[in-house]
């Protein structure tokens, strides 16, 4: 009898942590991030090259597979800089992006509506606004 119950304890541990095991694995595979996540260099504003003194800047963190962080800074002159913190939720599989302002002095992002990405890859993103703002960006 022991010998049974010892069997059976064997195989219910190894049971139990082959189900930890594959728990594990199914959570790592849930942590995706979001296409644009990335820290970008805004090469051209409404279809215009910024050059130096001008420049921009937006990064954005993943917090979800739906959503995250962003950091939006632009200077058209190299003196006065425009900033804008939001939250964002992308949906479409990635292909429509709608910006929450959080903080900041500019609202280019979360005045634009409904965001287009364009296109993105590991070096370029390119999205428009609603209303026809267009950005594009490298890394």
């Amino acid at each position: 009898m022991k010998t049974k119950l010892a069997q059976f304890s064997f195989i219910l541990w190894i049971a139990i942590a082959t189900f930890i095991a594959c728990k594990k694995d199914k959570d790592k595979e849930a942590d995706t991030t979001v296409a644009l996540a990335g820290n970008w260099k805004i090469s051209k504003y409404d279809g215009q090259a910024l050059q130096s003194p001008a420049y921009g800047t937006f990064s954005a963190t993943s917090t979800s597979s739906t959503g995250g962080t962003s950091n939006f800074v632009v200077s058209f002159n190299g003196t006065t800089t425009s900033k804008e913190s939001d939250t964002f939720t992308v949906s479409d599989n990635n292909t429509k992006v709608t910006f929450t302002k959080t903080d900041g002095n500019y609202t280019v992002l979360s005045g634009g509506g409904t965001w287009i990405v364009n296109s993105v890859s590991s070096s370029n993103l390119k999205m428009t606004s609603q209303y026809g703002l267009v950005l594009e960006m490298t890394k």
